[in-house]
């Protein structure tokens, strides 16, 4: 069997915060913790997945409906619905989600050794695509699907969404207006108190 090694994450700008979080992974697996491999995995796929935000340049505070929080699902369907990358590496994302809340939410979930073995080589992938694409790098795949999802993908390739930025013009204009509407207010409570005064 191949074995993993995140070595590459050591001498790598990008990802180097990750390596003693991955090197976890492996240590688990090797002590047969599957569940906590997939439970660590599950957060360590958060980090990435805010990395991606930063790396990107995209807004982390996007717009979710009222009734739907910032979690791992929205923040990989908002990076799904704004990238380009591969659907696959959004599909490992959603892959290792679903396994990590199983392992944390179901106690009689039964975590195999291939299930954690899946799920290692997920993050591996993902961080290889993230390095191979930022960092220029030539890092190979474990999973043979991955090899060709990302054999068309030459170029990070972003939609540009676009952020108002607040200027001071702006935040002094929206100043005098509440002023203004306060003022407003104010005169229409005091001819109301003297109507009913009278």
């Amino acid at each position: 069997m191949v074995e993993i090694n995140f070595n590459y994450l050591e001498d790598s700008a990008l990802l180097k915060d990750d390596y003693t979080t991955s090197q976890r992974l492996k240590q688990l697996y090797e002590i047969d913790d599957y569940r906590d491999v997939l439970i660590n995995a599950r957060m360590l796929a958060e980090n990435l997945c805010k990395q991606i935000f930063k790396i990107e340049n995209l807004n982390p505070n996007y717009y979710v409906s009222t009734n739907e929080p910032h979690n791992l699902r929205s923040d990989t369907k908002y990076l799904r619905q704004n990238l380009d990358y591969p659907l696959l590496v959004f599909n490992l994302f959603d892959e290792i989600r679903r396994m990590g809340n199983e392992a944390v939410h179901d106690s009689k979930y039964q975590v195999s050794k291939e299930q954690a073995w899946h799920v290692l080589c997920a993050i591996n992938d993902i961080m290889v695509f993230l390095l191979n694409s930022n960092e220029g790098k030539n890092l190979n795949y474990l999973r043979p699907d991955m090899i060709m999802a990302s054999s068309d993908f030459k170029k990070r390739q972003i939609k540009q969404v676009e952020i108002k930025q607040i200027t001071n013009n702006n935040a002094e204009m929206a100043q005098q207006v509440l002023q203004k509407k306060k003022r407003r207010s104010w005169k229409k409570r005091k001819r109301l108190k003297i109507r009913y005064l009278s």
